[in-house]
């Protein structure tokens, strides 16, 4: 997905190209305006990641929402009791969750996160982010946008 990947999106950036953290409040306002449910879970500590994790129980299953820390990127997954998981496909996110696009969040679909990783996007990262790249060598958007480098 062509301009997904920007200076500070992993978390390393040096400080004159960091960003700003996402509103964790703001998260949690977006999810409780798309499911209906009870937040059971909420990871928001970015120490050793750059996402925050939420788990929101409902009458009929678990689902987890994750988001960049660092901008406005989200991806939902259902949870299953067999550990059988699953980031939501674009379908199925336009299926279960109409409203996404009123939001200003960009929810990003199975296909997406799976989409290999190209040079020329880590070449657009910030000098620290390349090196934290060269190490962890991320394969696919998902490795970069909902990383757990320390």
């Amino acid at each position: 997905m062509k301009g997904l990947i920007k200076r500070g999106i992993t978390g390393f950036a040096t400080e004159q190209n960091g960003v700003d953290p996402q509103d964790v409040k703001s998260f949690l306002s977006f999810i409780h305006a798309i499911v209906k449910g009870q937040v059971e879970w909420k990871d928001v500590d970015i120490v050793g990641k750059n996402y925050y994790w939420i788990l929101v129980s409902t009458d009929q299953q678990q689902i987890s929402f994750f988001l960049n820390a660092y901008f406005p990127l989200v991806a939902i997954r259902i949870e299953s009791p067999k550990s059988e998981f699953g980031y939501l496909t674009a379908v199925e996110l336009e299926e279960l969750f109409p409203k996404l696009s009123q939001y200003n969040y960009q929810v990003l679909g199975k296909e997406d996160l799976e989409e290999e990783i190209l040079r020329d996007e880590i070449e657009q990262l910030d000098e620290m982010e390349i090196k934290q790249a060269e190490y962890w060598k991320p394969r696919t958007i998902e490795e970069i946008v909902f990383n757990n480098w320390d």
